[in-house]
């Protein structure tokens, strides 16, 4: 599931580089940036080990850590900073941390039991979902930065919401296909004449709504309903507004309390597959639209449907 959408920023080949000393600054940004975010990175599992590694299920976090120290000495190299270092080595290197960055989260999923999963619901706290989210906020981050040096380009863009809400569609209904779900029908509508902009960067937003229409696929078909995509320009607060709709009964609510928590699942080890079973859907979610400045919030309508409201900025003031 994850490859899919990380498979969208497609490498760029290696050709020869002239060396520059502007080139050798953008270098030094991206070092100093990495390693700030992995030594934030080692520090949460640092102190993970004292305090929740007890949960089984969080050793195959922390279990990352030798990976991210060794991540991070790589990136304190101080020869990128001599313009006698070739940049295709650089982009060797930096191309190596992203291929990391992309397989980490499948490979934790991978050795994860339903017993592990049982066991994290169990002993769930405001800790354990705050050591998640900064987690994965850093992870998110560090393949941002790597990405952003490989494309030589802003990956954070203004885009049309009809489009990015397009792409989603198609992308949701491919994926949909390809592992033999059904694909849903979907209704667009806009509350004014034109389709505003956001700002975003494309691929999150596109990951986010993939999440958002494959949790309301089922619930929409066994009711003959359609998925609705209210998109509402919020002019005051200078924000675009998914409304993401579908009317297949409510969730229960013993389940809300639980829907933000990270690997909560209700599948059973067997029904697990590349669409679903891992219980990082809508936390993580939650995860991208933060780091797109945005927001997510759902609301249960209990014997009628569940309404998921995605928040993102018309713009980023500088």
């Amino acid at each position: 599931m994850f490859k899919a959408f990380t498979s969208v920023f497609k490498k760029k080949p290696v050709v020869a580089i002239n060396v520059t000393p502007e080139l050798v600054q953008k270098r030094h940004r991206l070092s100093q940036n990495l390693q700030q975010i992995y030594k934030s990175q080692i520090d949460l599992m640092n102190k993970s080990v004292d305090n929740i590694a007890k949960v089984p299920l969080i050793n195959h976090y922390i279990a990352l850590n030798d990976q991210y120290k060794t991540q991070y000495k790589e990136i304190c190299n101080k020869s990128f900073e001599n313009i006698d270092y070739s940049e295709e080595n650089f982009l060797k290197l930096i191309n190596k941390q992203l291929d990391f960055k992309v397989s980490e989260l499948e490979a934790i999923n991978n050795k994860i039991t339903i017993d592990e999963l049982l066991s994290l619901d169990e002993n769930y706290t405001d800790q354990i979902n705050d050591f998640f989210f900064k987690f994965h906020i850093n992870r998110i981050n560090a393949s941002f930065s790597l990405k952003e040096y490989i494309y030589h380009e802003s990956l954070l863009q203004k885009h049309s919401s009809e489009k990015v809400l397009n792409d989603a569609i198609k992308s949701t209904s491919k994926i949909l296909s390809l592992n033999d779900y059904p694909i849903p029908k979907f209704v667009i509508t806009k509350s004014q004449s034109e389709f505003p902009e956001i700002y975003c960067i494309a691929p999150h937003v596109i990951h986010i709504m993939f999440e958002l229409f494959k949790n309301a696929t089922i619930p929409s078909i066994t009711h003959n309903k359609p998925i609705t995509i209210n998109i509402i320009d919020d002019i005051e607060n200078e924000n675009v507004i998914y409304e993401i709709i579908d009317n297949g009964g409510g969730m229960p609510t013993q389940m809300l309390g639980k829907i933000w928590q990270f690997h909560y699942t209700t599948s059973k080890e067997t029904d697990r597959d590349v669409i679903h079973g891992f219980g990082m859907g809508l936390p993580l979610c939650k995860v991208f639209a933060k780091f797109n400045n945005g927001s997510l919030d759902l609301i249960n309508r209990q014997g009628d449907g569940v309404t998921v409201r995605l928040t993102l900025p018309k713009f980023i003031e500088k």
